[in-house]
């Protein structure tokens, strides 16, 4: 029954789109259908699940089972899902009216990918597979760490998007919105050597990344192939998904002297507000280093008399 109200729930507020929003208020509610176990839903209940959430010691990442606690991001994300979902249930009914109060938000840590990191995943993309798996992988991984794109929107792309001419592509994003995705020389190149192997593969599903089957690989498979990867250069420990390659896209920008306004812009953020919380944000040793750059002394003791 909790299942079903799930599904419906999903349905109808993603409208009937399979985006990245729908794969993640789905992945966040098993946490209370699993709590529940088929009970009815009412206050004692929530007030506990929020408990359980906090005294959790393992979570599932990548498939696997990860002996650690939920991040205080993901119990806020958790609940502040939970928490739609029961507004959604009471205004038709389905229970009374439930309150669940979420914690205090924690300061925002962006999990970038290492550099490192990035270039050992990268000599495993060109020498793991057959040839074509191995140029669109390294594509595909240039085009994440390029772009700062969302997986969804570079899954998504069709091959009448691709402009090597001028380095853009555009494709649809979180909430159906068509984006410019840029690509800097390095890029165009890794994605004109997959464009000739697709070529000469003749798939015909229309996106730009296709598969052994000739169909195009959606975001989920893009996951796959970064952990296979991974596995193959050897990586453990390391949390990588493509969202840590938006992640490290953005700061960067920030740290190459791009303003906010402009990354803001670049990741497609609705405010740069979001951009700021999660992404202007530096360690001690960043602060020296940006304010030994910008101090207006460093041009009054370098000026000659």
């Amino acid at each position: 029954m909790l299942t079903d109200l799930v599904e419906r729930f999903i349905r109808e507020v993603c409208a009937g789109r399979h985006n990245e929003t729908a794969g993640a208020y789905r992945t966040k509610l098993k946490y209370l259908i699993t709590y529940a176990k088929g009970e009815r839903l009412n206050q004692d209940l929530v007030d506990k699940f929020k408990i359980y959430l906090l005294e959790l010691t393992e979570k599932r990442r990548g498939g696997r089972v990860i002996h650690e606690p939920l991040s205080p991001w993901s119990i806020r994300s958790i609940l502040q899902t939970t928490a739609h979902f029961l507004r959604w249930g009471a205004e038709r009914n389905f229970w009374p009216e439930l309150r669940l109060e979420n914690i205090r938000e924690p300061a925002a840590q962006p999990k970038a990918i290492d550099q490192f990191i990035f270039l050992r995943l990268m000599k495993a993309a060109a020498c793991v597979g057959a040839e074509w798996e191995r140029v669109r992988n390294t594509a595909i991984l240039c085009v994440l760490r390029d772009s700062g794109a969302r997986v969804g929107a570079v899954a998504s792309i069709d091959m009448s998007d691709v402009d090597l001419v001028h380095g853009v592509m555009s494709s649809i994003t979180k909430g159906g919105k068509r984006i410019w995705i840029y690509m800097s020389e390095p890029t165009v190149q890794a994605v004109s050597a997959w464009l000739e192997i697709r070529q000469a593969m003749d798939p015909w599903d229309y996106r730009l990344w296709t598969g052994q089957k000739h169909r195009g690989i959606s975001r989920h498979g893009i996951y796959q192939m970064i952990r296979r990867l991974a596995v193959a250069a050897g990586i453990k420990g390391a949390r990588i998904n493509p969202h840590s390659f938006r992640h490290a896209f953005a700061r960067d920008a920030l740290r190459a002297g791009a303003d906010l306004s402009q990354v803001s812009m670049l990741l497609h953020h609705v405010s740069i507000v979001v951009t700021a919380k999660y992404y202007a944000r530096w360690d001690d040793k960043e602060l020296r280093d940006i304010h030994r750059r910008v101090s207006p002394m460093r041009e009054i003791v370098t000026a000659k008399p």
